[in-house]
């Protein structure tokens, strides 16, 4: 239950991180400045990638401490 539980939770930080990522790039789409869009995009990019990559390394993390395997 509680190994469930955990991989659960990080698929929905993971997901979550994804969906902001997915927000952050769609609004650099609406904006006027074609530089700052860009960058817009760019960021979002990094903050679901590099939040994605953060969720998935502190729940392997935790589950080592745990003694999962």
């Amino acid at each position: 239950r509680v190994r469930r539980r955990s991989l659960v939770l990080a698929l929905l930080w993971f997901c979550g991180f994804q969906v902001i990522g997915t927000g952050i790039a769609a609004y650099g789409l609406h904006v006027r400045s074609e530089s700052i869009g860009w960058a817009l995009v760019y960021l979002g990019m990094f903050v679901g990638n590099a939040g994605s990559l953060l969720s998935a390394w502190y729940w392997y993390v935790r589950r080592e401490k745990r003694g999962d395997w």
